[in-house]
């Protein structure tokens, strides 16, 4: 299924196992609900690097920082106390925003559909870029490779691959950001501006609302859900703010899942056959 490179780098292969847990979840929400076609994400998939150097110490520094820490997810809302913090994680569309307060994330997870002048600011003040390939970015992570600064980057993908990109899972930005962390053995993990009803582009320099959007985030909110309760985390909704616990941190506890109704209908798009992503 991998790459034999793979056996040399450590913390790849710890990854690689607890990723396989999970990676089923995509197949069994994501795709009855919009519709993409599997042999597109392979192709995808195969985009990523064929050697692990550069991905293995990424992810050394990502795991050492994160794991038994605190880590907190912003969302593009933003508007929370960020010295609570151990570790502070993002998606592409809460970056900014934290970047602009001068608070710079640890790791940023992103499918590269922001402005390219945003773009830059984030590669400047993040550490590590995991930079997820799907079907519909190939172009956009084969163009941009030439715009990486000192940042680290991991890529991603949502399936198991030859190369050595990571399967996370996961479907949106949102989600990959917080089961990066569940997966590096985060001890608490808040996940803070973020509104799994109404979707936000201000990230964007152009967006159109449409109902696939209000099915991503619910999509996102059930992927979060359901891998926590895999990987062994509680969760919890207080004051619009999704707390993820670690079970063995707290023996008393047992893993929990708060339903969020999705409804599992093909969401058409643009004469084709798959959705475009957020």
């Amino acid at each position: 299924m991998y790459l034999l490179q793979t056996s040399y780098c450590r913390v790849l292969r710890e990854l690689l196992g607890r990723a396989g847990k999970i990676l089923d979840l995509y197949t069994l929400l994501v795709e009855p609900a919009m519709g993409y076609l599997r042999h597109r994400e392979s192709i995808a998939s195969l985009q990523g690097p064929p050697l692990c150097y550069e991905e293995c110490l990424a992810l050394e520094d990502l795991l050492s920082n994160v794991k038994g820490s605190k880590v907190c997810i912003v969302g593009p809302l933003g508007g929370f106390n960020y010295e609570e913090c151990d570790v502070i994680g993002a998606p592409e569309g809460g970056a900014g925003h934290l970047i602009a307060l001068g608070v710079k994330p640890l790791y940023v997870t992103g499918d590269l559909d922001v402005e390219l002048k945003t773009l830059d600011i984030i590669l400047e003040a993040t550490r590590i870029f995991l930079i997820h390939i799907h079907s519909d970015n190939i172009e956009r992570v084969l163009a941009y490779g030439v715009r990486r600064r000192t940042t680290r980057v991991v890529y991603t993908s949502q399936i198991p691959t030859t190369t050595c990109t990571l399967p996370l899972g996961g479907f949106t930005d949102g989600d990959r950001a917080v089961i990066i962390a569940m997966l590096a053995g985060a001890r608490e993990i808040r996940i803070l501006g973020y509104n799994f009803k109404e979707p936000s582009y201000s990230h964007k320099s152009v967006a159109l609302r449409d109902e696939s959007k209000i099915v991503k985030l619910k999509l996102a909110a059930k992927m979060i859900e359901e891998s926590a309760r895999i990987l062994g985390y509680t969760t919890a909704w207080r004051h619009n703010v999704l707390t993820l616990l670690r079970v063995e941190d707290h023996p008393s506890m047992t893993p929990t899942r708060n339903p969020t109704q999705v409804h599992y209908t093909r969401v058409p798009c643009c004469g084709g056959n798959s959705a475009s992503r957020l």
